[in-house]
């Protein structure tokens, strides 16, 4: 796409056809693959034509007639990474992950740098979830038997929800970092089981568990226990161990391992810190055409919006799942996304303790301070 830098765009307002849009922001070699079947050669040539696009204007397009229609054509072309987070779910979650790094209490108490923050937690603070969502995660059974939830189904659910979390927030981090917002360092967060230890008088002490960056030993020994978990369930494909007949084995067999093995859980974190304060609050600025708290409200909206479609198409394309299995995916992201989603707990009486911050308290005696637990969804 090097030769569209120089190219000179020149749009208006407007509706176009495709094949006009594509001659206008296109490269010569672009226009002539498209002109050759009046078509993309694949998925990937049009997502480079759309990303382009988004580069130069602000654009609907309607499927029914196949045009676009220009709304507004910028002054100066937009970075690719600046049309990426002004589109799509970014647009709410970019300003949201921003405004903590420059607002939210860590940047300030920790001089610049945010805490060890893995995906799941930004998800909660951005309100990409809501409150529900840990207490039907955690409680998988108690939804089953009080809210005739099939469990194949909730366990599927908080599958690929966690897999589109966690794949939004990193590319959000990286959009963000190629603007020079941020920095950013992966790392592992692992919760080790409290241990007891028996003094002369008789009485029983525990030490609190322990939740810390994961050492080089303790990856390696948690990779061997994916390589055991993974062979006992025969996963032959990576996406097996999160959907399928043997994610449930395979995340049983890991879950058994890991506890045999002093652990908790095992997850992806980030460390965070701001480079350009100036530059944060010059993009946060470009996005105040809503309040921070409409994107609060909005984000878990959208965010069910997708889970749905994707419910829908996998139905479509599937229809010997259960005959239920959209109507409760959608029941799911009821409870577990909009902001004013109403309260579950309730709604769980077969919950032996509805909270899982206190579930963890009670059984380890230790509060989780980064990680929201479980252990490392691996299906990136």
């Amino acid at each position: 796409m090097r030769k569209i830098e120089s190219k000179e765009v020149k749009l208006k307002r407007g509706t176009y056809n495709e094949s006009s849009l594509v001659d206008k922001v296109c490269s010569e070699a672009q226009r002539r693959s498209y002109h050759h079947k009046e078509k993309f050669a694949s998925g990937k040539h049009q997502s480079m034509f759309l990303d382009t696009l988004a580069r130069y204007c602000d654009y609907e397009y309607d499927p029914e007639t196949k045009k676009y229609k220009v709304l507004e054509v910028y002054k100066y072309p937009k970075s690719l990474y600046d049309s990426k987070i002004h589109k799509g779910i970014y647009q709410y979650l970019a300003p949201l992950i921003l405004y903590q790094v420059v607002y939210g209490k860590d940047s300030k108490a920790k001089k610049d740098r945010m805490a060890v923050i893995t995906s799941l937690d930004l998800a909660h603070i951005t309100n990409l979830v809501n409150s529900n969502y840990n207490n039907m995660k955690y409680n998988q059974d108690a939804a089953h038997t009080d809210l005739d939830f099939d469990q194949n189904v909730l366990t599927e659910y908080f599958n690929k929800a966690d897999n589109r979390i966690d794949d939004y927030i990193r590319r959000c981090i990286k959009y963000l970092s190629a603007m020079n917002c941020v920095i950013y360092n992966e790392t592992h967060m692992i919760g080790i089981m409290p241990k007891t230890a028996e003094i002369n008088n008789g009485h029983v002490i525990i030490e609190p568990a322990q939740v810390r960056r994961a050492t080089d030993e303790e990856m390696e020994l948690y990779a061997k226990l994916v390589e055991q978990a993974s062979k006992k369930a025969k996963i032959v494909y990576d996406s097996e161990k999160w959907y399928g007949k043997k994610a449930l084995r395979y995340n049983t067999e890991l879950t058994r391992l890991m506890r045999e093995n002093g652990i908790i859980f095992v997850c992806r974190a980030f460390e965070l810190w701001r480079v350009d304060e100036k530059q944060c609050k010059n993009i946060l600025k470009s996005f105040s055409d809503k309040t921070i708290t409409q994107r609060q409200r909005e984000i878990g909206i959208v965010f069910k919006q997708i889970m749905d479609t994707n419910a829908e198409n996998r139905f479509a394309k599937n229809p010997k799942l259960v005959s239920n299995y959209i109507e409760q995916f959608k029941r799911l992201s009821d409870i577990t996304l909009p902001y004013d989603s109403e309260d579950i707990l309730p709604a769980l009486p077969s919950a032996k303790n509805r909270d899982y911050q206190e579930k963890l308290q009670e059984k380890y005696g230790y509060e989780i301070e980064y990680g929201i637990g479980g252990h490392e969804n691996e299906s990136k």
